[in-house]
C-alpha cells in the first residue's frame, strides 16, 4: 500500500530532490503502518530537528536523516535521526547529559547494560571500548527511563552516518526513543535544545 506524502511539508525545504523522494518514500511507508503513530512520532522528531539545525538535510537510503548547522564557510553535522523499522527511531546529538542532569531533565543513570556494546576487547586491551548502554531516568515521571549510548571522541569505529559528530574533542550520544507520543519524545526534545545553545546566534 503506498500513501501519498504532502511535498509541502516545511521541514523538506531546501532539499535536493532525491533526499526529498528518500524522506517521502519513508514517510509513505510509516503512513501505511496502521495508526499513524510511528508516522507521527517521526515527522515530529524530523521537524525538531530541522528547526534546531537549519541547514538542509541529507539522507542515507530511506532509513537516516542527517542535519547541519552552518560553521563559518562550511556546515557541521550535529543531528542524526535513524529509524529501520524496528519498533524504535534513534536520535544521535550532542552529549548534552551533564547539562541535562544540571537542568533536572534526566537523572543519575542505572549501571550500565552488560552487552557487547559496553564490553572491551579482552584480546586488545588497549582499544577503547565501545558505547556504554546506560538507562537515564526521566525526572518528574516513575520508573520512566531514556537508554542512551554515549560515544567518546576516541570511539572505535562509530556509525559512519554519525563519525562527523565526533573528534576535535566532541562526544555524541545516541538516543533510542519509542514511536509513541509521550515523556521520551519529550526529554529527547529537551536534550535537542540543550544541545542547540552552543551554536545557537552564531
Amino acid at each position: 500500500m503506498t500513501v501519498e506524502v504532502s511535498t509541502n511539508e516545511s521541514f523538506l525545504e531546501g532539499l535536493s530532490a532525491k533526499d526529498k523522494a528518500s524522506v517521502e518514500k519513508h514517510l509513505s511507508a510509516l503512513e501505511a503502518e496502521g495508526d499513524g503513530a510511528h508516522a507521527k512520532v517521526w515527522r515530529r522528531m524530523a521537524k525538531t530537528l530541522r528547526k534546531l539545525a537549519p541547514r538542509p538535510m541529507k539522507s542515507v537510503g530511506q532509513q537516516i536523516l542527517q542535519f547541519y548547522v552552518p560553521d563559518g564557510k562550511y556546515q557541521m553535522q550535529v543531528f542524526v535521526l535513524e529509524d529501520k523499522r524496528d519498533g524504535n527511531l534513534m536520535v544521535y546529538l550532542p552529549d548534552v547529559l551533564a547539562e541535562a542532569q544540571k537542568a533536572k531533565i534526566l537523572g543519575k543513570p542505572a549501571t550500565a547494560k552488560k552487552g557487547a556494546a559496553a564490553e572491551v576487547d579482552k584480546l586488545a586491551p588497549s582499544k577503547p571500548p565501545g558505547p556504554a548502554v546506560l538507562e537515564y531516568p526521566i525526572l518528574g515521571l516513575d520508573d520512566v527511563t531514556l537508554q542512551v549510548e554515549s560515544f567518546p571522541s576516541n570511539t572505535p569505529d562509530p556509525p559512519a552516518h554519525m563519525k562527523p559528530m565526533l573528534g576535535w574533542n566532541r562526544k555524541a550520544v545516541r538516543v533510542t526513543v519509542t514511536p509513541k507520543p509521550g515523556a521520551h519524545i519529550d526529554a529527547v526534545e529537551a536534550l535537542c535544545n540543550l544541545a542547540s545553545k552552543s551554536w545557537a546566534g552564531k
